[in-house]
């Protein structure tokens, strides 16, 4: 009985826990989308965190989100000026999505630099 009373427990809190976390693309070189990701549910509100190395002069990166699956549309635009490696983070609100991937717009500079793109979705 107790076993089932902490599996019952265990279930609620979980259904609670509405945060999820998502790596978009890891070591990106160059401009372009990474690889599309089908949420379990929709979720609203995004925080971003980019990472990059390489030392670029300009980084350029969008969240993009689709509801089919098919059509993505850029969610969050980000630019920013960076002047040596390390990282920048960003939160949107609200923009609800079934799907979600990371883009590179664009890159400049640097010497062969590496993004790395971690998102997190609550509903």
């Amino acid at each position: 009985m107790k076993k089932i009373i902490v599996i019952m427990v265990f279930l609620c809190l979980a259904d609670i826990a509405t945060a999820e976390q998502f790596e978009l693309f890891s070591g990106m070189t160059t401009s372009g989308e990474g690889q599309a990701i089908r949420l379990v549910k929709s979720l609203k509100y995004w925080t971003c965190q980019v990472n990059y190395t390489g030392n670029p002069d300009n980084l350029s990166v969008s969240l993009m989100g689709s509801l089919d699956g098919t059509y993505f549309q850029d969610i969050l635009n980000i630019t920013q000026n960076v002047m040596k490696d390390g990282r920048f983070f960003t939160i949107i609100t609200p923009a609800p999505t079934r799907n979600i991937k990371g883009k590179i717009v664009s890159i400049v500079g640097g010497v062969a630099p590496k993004v790395t793109m971690i998102c997190e979705g609550m509903e």
